[in-house]
């Protein structure tokens, strides 16, 4: 016959109980602590990704460090030059992951031992588009005429009225990446493109609430044309 447990021996049990579940607790909170503090040491410290260098940003944000890397070669149609984008990684240990608004940079590797060259002279624009304008993008191994790219810069901290909106611009460069021109400066977005038979492309872009038009020559970069087509409408 079992003899049953005593109001003291019950008053224990529970006690027990009770501080197995605080080590058990205090346990879980140091392995948590540990992570986190792991965590900064490693984003404090050498990147230990391939292939990739821990870069410090000059943005309003002081202290701000990004990780680099080389990423997307292309090939110019026509020429023996390859187009290399300097890239932001999300993460240091996924070497191949890249922002979709992170290529800060472009170099161009040209063949036969030619030495290479950037597009910009520093890297702290964001290329969000750059495209190969071709006589006939339809036609295989049409030569490119020019490079069409859309960037952002950082737009100063106190500007008025936009804040800290990066601006966009619009510019054309050589099929080898060099004369880099920008068309158009502080635009709201580019809707279309389209190289003409004149060696000339015609861009719709976006200024605030007006819709313009504007053509370019391919050879010196220089707006032939520029026309205000249409203002969104205040009332519908």
């Amino acid at each position: 016959m079992t003899v049953p447990a005593s109001r003291t021996d019950r008053c224990f049990v529970i006690i027990n109980r009770l501080v197995s579940l605080l080590l058990l607790l205090a346990l879980l909170g140091m392995l948590a602590g540990a992570a986190v503090l792991g965590y900064l040491s490693l984003a404090r410290g050498p990147v230990k990704g391939p292939g990739m260098v821990k870069a410090e940003e000059k943005t309003a944000e002081a202290g701000k460090r990004v990780v680099l890397g080389f990423a997307a070669v292309e090939k110019v149609h026509g020429a023996d030059i390859d187009m290399v984008r300097l890239v932001v990684m999300d993460r240091e240990r996924d070497y191949s992951y890249e922002r979709s608004d992170g290529t800060r940079n472009v170099l161009f590797i040209h063949g036969a031992g030619q030495p290479s060259h950037w597009l910009f002279k520093e890297h702290g624009n964001t290329v969000t588009v750059l495209r190969q304008l071709q006589e006939s993008e339809h036609r295989a191994g049409s030569p490119a005429l020019a490079l069409y790219i859309e960037y952002t810069t950082p737009r100063p901290a106190d500007a008025v009225p936009d804040g800290r909106r990066p601006v966009l611009n619009f510019g054309l460069a050589r099929p080898d990446g060099t004369g880099m021109t920008v068309v158009l400066k502080d635009i709201t977005r580019v809707l279309s493109h389209r190289v003409t038979a004149e060696r000339r492309v015609t861009v719709l872009f976006q200024r605030g609430t007006a819709l313009w038009q504007a053509t370019i020559a391919l050879d010196d970069f220089t707006i032939v044309g520029e026309r205000e087509v249409a203002r969104l409408p205040t009332s519908i």
